[in-house]
């Protein structure tokens, strides 16, 4: 794998495990956040200080962030969990922007809004990927717990959990309190990635991105909040070459998604033979619906018609040879920009998925609108027929 693709690797792991934290406490305990991106903070700078200033090792300095985060949040859960709703909410994006604030005005310790230069670079792909893995297997350890039943439980019904005898208070505080750890290693791990952190990288927009990636993936299932992660992570950077236009990609990504399928993409179910077979059942009554149909043929239009967006150097080459060099390009063994087989140009792969996602929509409501005339003749067939 090239540097760019160990790269996304790398960003994909660090932003799973800040993914998990937020999602155990807004998908499994019910309680919706908007300032974990603080969390990561109070991750990063504590590893970074821990490193840089004392000379602690990174591997206890990552760990040495988590515990610092996860320590601030049981405090600040301790007064703040006794809101419920839309209180806890506002309470949250508060909180998370005093942090940053502190760590931005605290120059003497943090540098201010100058940042923190020279981090050594010790979160490589393996590192990001082996902490992704072992939080991974804790968390769905946690879930499936007696403490995860009990956070399900605060979720659907803290007042009836509080009669059947859970300390919802104490629950919802410890389920703060791991989400804070999962937030503070990751923000230790985004450090070490990025060798340089600064407080507007823990602002309000990255909390929001992190609760946006939990309600895509779906409200309480943990691999659909890493099947979330791993959509839009690649979706923000497939588009990376129409800068200006990512973000608009991005959001229609997510508007699409709630409202075709509001619940998220696994709703609260996990990742399992009996998902797989029940997403099997759905995809094949699916093949059998006239806009799916039309669907899918305008995804297979799609991909010839890319090779008419392409520079006209792209043009004297045939089509065959065209499209012979796209596989390459999707699976990233050819970089975005590299000088490519017979002037293929360099944002083919992006062409395509273009094209195919513009002749799919067009196919699709056409498939649509065949399949609602169809259902009124036969209702007006069946009227005469009575």
């Amino acid at each position: 794998m090239g540097d760019y693709t160990i790269g996304i690797v790398t960003l994909l792991a660090i932003n799973c495990i800040a993914a998990m934290g937020v999602s155990l406490f807004t998908g499994f305990t019910g309680i919706f956040t908007l300032g974990h991106a603080g969390y990561m903070a109070i991750g990063a700078y504590t590893s970074t200080i821990l490193i840089i200033k004392l000379g602690v090792p990174w591997m206890p300095a990552i760990i040495a962030g988590g515990l610092a985060a996860m320590f601030f949040a049981y405090l600040i859960g301790l007064p703040t969990l006794k809101l419920v709703g839309d209180y806890y909410t506002i309470a949250s994006l508060g909180l998370g922007e005093a942090i940053r604030l502190v760590i931005e005005n605290w120059e003497s310790v943090t540098r201010g809004a100058r940042g923190y230069p020279g981090i050594p670079h010790y979160t490589t792909a393996p590192v990001a990927v082996g902490f992704m893995a072992v939080l991974a297997v804790g968390m769905f350890f946690l879930i499936n717990s007696n403490y995860g039943r009990a956070f399900k439980a605060c979720r659907d019904d803290y007042v009836a959990a509080s009669l059947l005898g859970f300390n919802t208070s104490r629950h919802r505080v410890f389920s703060l309190a791991i989400s804070g750890f999962y937030c503070g290693v990751s923000g230790s791990l985004l450090a070490g990635f990025m060798s340089f952190i600064q407080p507007v990288m823990f602002d309000m927009a990255k909390s929001t991105e992190l609760v946006s990636i939990v309600v895509f993936g779906g409200l309480g299932s943990m691999s659909g909040c890493l099947m979330g992660t791993l959509i839009l992570t690649l979706v923000t950077e497939m588009f990376r070459p129409i800068s200006q236009y990512r973000m608009l990609i991005y959001g229609l990504v997510l508007v699409l998604v709630m409202v075709l399928r509001p619940e998220g993409l696994m709703g609260a179910n996990e990742l399992g033979w009996d998902s797989l077979k029940r997403a099997l059942s759905r995809a094949k009554a699916l093949t059998r619906d006239t806009a799916a149909r039309f669907g899918l043929a305008g995804v297979l239009i799609g991909i010839p018609v890319s090779y008419c967006f392409q520079p006209s150097s792209v043009r004297a080459i045939s089509l065959a040879e065209y499209l012979s060099c796209i596989p390459s390009l999707m699976s990233g063994a050819v970089k975005f920009g590299a000088p490519l087989h017979k002037s293929v140009a360099p944002n083919a792969a992006l062409a395509v998925v273009i094209a195919c996602a513009i002749c799919a929509s067009f196919a699709w409501a056409l498939g649509g609108i065949i399949k609602l005339v169809k259902k009124i003749d036969d209702s007006r067939a069946a009227g005469r027929g009575m």
